[in-house]
């Protein structure tokens, strides 16, 4: 008779949940990069949404990325716990990924894609309770963005249906 295994989904393995957030940060790092190239590239002119000056743009794209280098550098300690070190870091991308879609145009410039993403990753890594709060915040993110730029006549109404929809799938990922 073959020996079963009781698994759950939540913990992981404590060496499968440091090969996820390695994977994590070294994703983090490259989307950083690749909305660096965007900003100071050919998105530049896209970052006065709402009379930010673009320096708030830049200056929040400079401090993703030095977070994404320390998070990259941080998870090598393996001392740390991965858990918290999770916990904070999918927090605080959402935090920053938020305040991008804000400041690019909500959800229709992309960004939104990578708010499920991190729902989605928190869901793996976290705690139900946890994932699910992460994914809500990121939805409250994506649909507050396209309410507020609906209300003040900047975008169109279809934008609330793909913001909903960015919502229901982040909720659903989790």
């Amino acid at each position: 008779m073959a020996k079963t295994v009781d698994y759950n989904s939540w913990p992981l393995p404590e060496s499968l949940t440091w090969k996820v957030v390695s994977y994590l940060n070294a994703y983090r790092v490259v989307v950083s990069i690749l909305l660096g190239i965007a900003h100071f590239g050919w998105l530049a002119a896209a970052a006065y949404t709402f009379g930010l000056p673009r320096v708030v743009a830049s200056a929040l794209l400079i401090g993703y990325m030095v977070f994404a280098a320390f998070h990259l550098f941080s998870a090598r300690n393996k001392t740390a716990n991965v858990r918290y070190l999770a916990t904070y870091s999918l927090f605080v991308d959402i935090l920053f990924l938020s305040l991008l879609s804000f400041i690019y145009g909500g959800a229709g410039g992309g960004l939104g894609l990578l708010l499920v993403f991190t729902s989605a990753v928190a869901a793996v890594l976290l705690p139900l309770r946890m994932a699910l709060l992460i994914a809500s915040i990121a939805s409250l993110s994506i649909i507050g963005t396209a309410l507020w730029r609906y209300t003040a006549g900047i975008g169109p109404a279809e934008s609330l249906i793909t913001a909903g929809l960015f919502g229901v799938t982040a909720m659903a990922s989790a």
